[in-house]
This record gives structure tokens, C-alpha cells and sequence, in this order.
């Protein structure tokens, strides 16, 4: 009989420190994020402006904390993996058993614990809100992490996941709000440069401009194709009069494609004023020549 004894109170031992401290999910699951195109344009355009929200069937996330005793306990967040392809932020409402309820700021999550909560409430429940901030440097597809709440060696996680469609954009920026443009002006005061030109082969430059430059940037993994198309709006009466020759990076400016096979982090430069030139023989008649550019953006397959 003795050693029956014994035996039952060493179980109720191990039962009670099982029970000391349990961390626990009240709701969980997959907590998920959707950019959009628009979404992608803004985050552009605005650093650190765009902040998405949850998708409507993103779960619910709550979290309880059960401890035995009055000894004090620390509630720690962090993201599972240091790499991540997106920045999260998190709120926490707490509601400890034996305090009032608060609601902490918004906290940016890092491979790193951040205390939540420091107490020794016997019951304490926290719910929590999620934004996500869009940077645009997120590749195009579906990318999760998990989230990791832990108090000493008990650990608890769940999924965030963030989904973004492939992109690909053109951007055309300059000084007016209608249409930029180059302006190659050699009437008047400038025929000097002209005959120059005609007699030295030099490339003429611009002598007026509204634009600025010609950015592209795409998110997709396999890159993008960005097309570059010329159009004549207007020349001289003599149809067969030679029409001047516009350049780009030095060689005769026709239809033309620029591959970029990786995703790009930002808008990155694709053409500037200083780019362009004009190329003359003398053949050329007097008169106003219009050209138009437009630029398309491929995505890749």
C-alpha cells in the first residue's frame, strides 16, 4: 500500500507542472494578403504608403495564455524566417484576467522577439490585427512566413501569405501635365549648327524638352519585353524629300525592344533626353517634322 501511494503522488506532480503554463491559439489559420496591379502602382509611386489589409478569408488570429501561479511571464512575437518577401506589421489587444484591457501600437515584425506582453496574469487573451506594407519590390506569386508567439520554450505559429500578380509598367515623366516632348529646333539662329552638322557629321542634340526620362519596372520572375514604337505625325510636302534621322544611343531610331530578364526593385531608367539625337546630310527639306513614340510593356510567359 505504501508504494501505491507513493505512485499516485507522483503522478499528480507531473499533471501539475504540465499544466503550469499553456500557451494556446482561441482562433488561427491563414492569415492572407492580395496586391493588386493599382495596389503595386501606388506602393511605386509612394514609399512605405501603401498598407494593405487582410483579405476577407483571411482567419481570425487570438491568443491565450494559461499560467499556474503569480510568477511573471513575457508574450514574444517574430517572424520564423529573418528573409521575408514582404513587411508585416501587428496590433495587439490585451486582455489579462486581472488588469485593464490596452491595445499596443503598431509593431513592424522581424526574425527578432518583441515583447507583447509582461505580466503575471493567470488568463490573458490577445487578439491581433495585421497591415501589410507594399513596397513594390514584392516578386510576383504567392510568399508566406510564419508568425512564431512564444513564452520560454513553448512556442505557438501560424501562416501569413502575401499574393501578387505579375507586372509590368512603363512610366514617362517630364515637366508637363499633357505630352512631353523633344524639341530639335535648327530654323533662325541655329541654322548655323545646322550647316555644322550637314558639313561634320555631327549628331545634333535637343534644344527643348519636357520630358525628363522613360522609366520601366516589372515584378515578374522571367522579366518583361519593353517595346519602343515610331510613328511619322508630319514632314515636308515632297514625300520624297529625306526625313531627319533620329537616333538613339547612336544608332538610327526604328522599332525597337529592350529585354530585361529579373524582376526589378524599383522603376529603373530606360531612356533620358540625352539619349536621342539627329542625324542630317543637307538632303533634308525645310520644314516641321513630327514624330510620335509609344512604349508597351510585355510581360514574358
Amino acid at each position: 500500500m505504501r508504494f501505491l501511494k507513493v505512485t499516485l503522488l507522483s503522478v499528480c506532480f507531473l499533471l501539475g507542472w504540465a499544466f503550469a503554463q499553456r500557451l494556446s491559439f482561441q482562433s488561427s489559420g491563414v492569415v492572407s494578403f492580395e496586391a493588386s496591379e493599382a495596389d503595386i502602382r501606388e506602393a511605386l509611386d509612394c514609399v512605405s504608403c501603401k498598407v494593405l489589409e487582410p483579405s476577407l478569408s483571411s482567419s481570425t488570429i487570438s491568443v491565450r495564455v494559461q499560467r499556474q501561479g503569480s510568477s511573471r511571464y513575457t508574450l514574444t512575437v517574430r517572424q520564423a524566417s529573418s528573409w521575408t518577401a514582404f513587411r508585416l506589421k501587428a496590433r495587439y489587444t490585451i486582455r489579462p484576467r486581472q488588469a485593464s484591457l490596452y491595445t499596443t501600437d503598431w509593431l513592424e515584425l522581424s526574425a527578432f522577439p518583441q515583447t507583447i506582453y509582461s505580466g503575471d496574469s493567470p488568463v490573458t487573451d490577445v487578439s491581433v490585427d495585421y497591415r501589410l506594407v507594399l513596397s513594390g519590390e514584392e516578386w510576383a506569386g504567392d510568399f508566406g512566413n510564419q508568425v512564431v508567439y512564444s513564452i520560454d520554450s513553448s512556442s505557438i505559429s501560424h501562416m501569413v501569405q502575401l499574393s501578387a500578380p505579375p507586372v509590368a509598367l512603363v512610366k514617362v515623366a517630364g515637366k508637363s501635365d499633357s505630352s512631353l516632348s523633344l524639341v530639335f529646333d535648327y530654323e533662325g539662329l541655329n541654322a548655323i549648327d545646322y550647316t555644322t552638322a550637314v558639313e561634320t557629321g555631327r549628331i545634333l542634340p535637343f534644344t527643348d524638352r519636357t520630358l525628363d526620362a522613360v522609366y520601366v519596372y516589372t515584378n515578374n520572375p522571367a522579366g518583361a519585353t519593353f517595346r519602343l514604337e515610331l510613328f511619322v505625325l508630319e514632314q515636308a510636302k515632297n514625300s520624297e524629300a529625306s526625313l531627319p534621322q533620329l537616333l538613339l544611343f547612336d544608332e538610327a531610331l526604328t522599332n525597337r525592344e529592350f529585354r530585361i530578364t529579373q524582376p526589378t526593385p524599383e522603376f529603373q531608367l530606360l531612356v533620358s533626353p540625352e539619349d536621342f539625337g539627329l542625324k542630317v546630310d543637307g538632303s533634308e527639306l525645310p520644314g516641321t517634322y513630327r514624330y510620335a513614340l509609344r512604349y508597351m510593356a510585355i510581360m514574358q510567359p
